[in-house]
């Protein structure tokens, strides 16, 4: 790997005085051939070029294509339409590897940047890539555009670029690396090409000023936390991916969304979006992953398709203003603290396809007066509906062998519970004083109901519990 510079070496400019001073610019070449240096007509000295370019590319070494013209050793492209910002010059250190060119930096007062145009070709190699922190922190740079040809852009290339709010990406990128343009507040829009395949970590985090982006088909990996705190996004469009972790965590203007059938998982991709009202989920998607949708307090209505199977850990929790929600029988499991705090649910249906609730499941759902629990479940877990004010009577079915400790405490309107003969243990917590069942809490005239043949009465009435026998 050849490392090099365009810049003025003071070791050419020594090469560039013993040549011009022996050869001259005007009748070095015998053949009688112009110099192949635009607008030149001296003769050619050596490789096609008069003394004084030949020593002028030994310098910079470099060449340009149409795009752009030499001047000072610096890159000034002229952008099209003419309308355009007037380019800077930009002096850039590069490594060409193979037939390929990497930009590695910048020389100079960044701060003095306002306008690139980074070039197409430099020794009449393409541009493929901008390494990690070419521009970083140029606070003043406004504008940038980036040439066909150009793959990938490397980690923080303009990081914490304050002032730009505008940049063109070309068709044959590929890859956009971690924290590339994060916290660039001022970049209002954004155009991924459809050939990127990879955004990564945080790529666009912090970008507070932008309103619309569209994911194209062509994205098949996101990293974590590619669009967090885009606090002014307002319209997403999500065409496929296979998991959208972390997406668009704290996205606070994004009001509705539609997830395609392509992404398997969500795992915390809106969580703390608080503008967020309505969210469809198409069939496809297997996994509504942890802290999903956790503190998106405005959030009404969920549509679940029967694809999904699980429902895990934080994935609702605080959300507020949630009513209703309808899971569907492909669901097989609802993780820890998955409806924690959903205070406006009233109602829930857990079919028989779900095995397992996670602990603390629906705790703090203080409006909670309606519950029906899956055939299916083993135990109910420890604090799975502590403090659901409202619950007003529950029927654990046949089949559930554990009660957790507190799993019912502070249900303070709770006024019956039907227990099955399956029940085998009643956890319990003590304080010091006295030990603390399931349903501690509840309604002074709470009932616990039994068959007259349930084997363990004490498990119960050792807490105090008023009892009721049924045949």
């Amino acid at each position: 790997m050849n490392k090099k510079k365009l810049g003025i070496m003071i070791f050419c400019g020594l090469l560039a005085m013993t040549i011009v001073s022996i050869a001259g610019c005007g009748n070095a070449s015998q053949d009688n051939v112009k110099c192949a240096f635009p607008n030149c007509n001296y003769d050619v000295y050596r490789e096609g070029y008069c003394a004084e370019h030949y020593i002028e590319m030994v310098k910079s070494e470099k060449g340009m294509d149409n795009s752009g013209t030499k001047e000072n050793n610096k890159v000034t492209n002229t952008p099209t339409p003419t309308n355009m910002p007037i380019p800077d010059t930009v002096e850039y250190t590069y490594v060409s590897l193979g037939g390929e060119v990497h930009i590695e930096g910048v020389e100079g007062d960044k701060e003095e940047l306002r306008n690139v145009v980074i070039p197409k070709s430099i020794e009449g190699k393409p541009v493929t890539t901008i390494s990690a922190k070419v521009f970083y922190q140029c606070h003043n740079l406004t504008t940038v555009t980036i040439p066909e040809g150009v793959t990938q852009i490397c980690t923080s290339a303009f990081q914490e670029c304050t002032s730009l709010t505008s940049v063109t990406l070309p068709n044959s990128l590929t890859s956009i690396w971690s924290d590339v343009f994060r916290n660039c507040e001022n970049l209002t829009s954004i155009t991924i090409p459809d050939s990127v395949e990879i955004i990564n970590i945080s790529a666009f985090e912090g970008c507070t000023s932008l309103t619309s982006v569209t994911l194209p088909n062509s994205v098949r990996r996101f990293g974590a936390r590619v669009f967090k705190g885009c606090t002014g996004l307002t319209s997403v469009t999500i065409n496929s991916a296979e998991s959208i972790a972390t997406l668009f965590e704290g996205c606070t203007g994004l009001t509705s969304v539609t997830i395609p059938g392509g992404v398997t998982c969500i795992s915390s991709a809106f969580k703390g979006c608080t503008g967020l009202t309505s969210v469809t989920i198409l069939d496809g998607v297997t996994c509504i992953d942890s802290s999903a949708f956790e503190g998106c307090t405005s959030l009404t209505s969920v549509t679940i398709p029967d694809s999904v199977t699980k429902i895990e850990e934080n994935a609702f929790k605080g959300c507020i203003g949630l009513t209703s929600i309808t899971i569907p029988d492909s669901v097989t499991s609802i993780g820890e603290e998955a409806f924690e705090g959903c205070t406006a649910l009233t109602s829930i249906t857990i079919p028989d396809s779900v095995t397992s609730i996670g602990k603390a499941a629906f705790y703090k759902c203080s409006n909670l007066a309606s519950v029906k629990l899956s055939n299916s479940v083993k135990k109910i877990e420890r604090e799975t509906f502590r403090e659901c004010e409202k619950l007003t009577s529950i029927v654990i079915p046949e089949g559930v062998t554990g009660i957790g400790t507190r799993s019912f405490y502070d249900c303070k309107s709770l006024k019956s519970v039907v227990i099955p003969n399956s029940i085998e243990h009643v956890y319990y917590v003590s304080d010091g004083r006295r030990d603390i069942g399931p349903f501690d809490g509840c309604d002074d005239n709470l009932i616990i109901i039994l068959k007259r043949d349930y084997p363990a009465p004490s498990y119960f009435s050792d807490f105090g519990y008023s009892l009721e026998f049924i045949d």
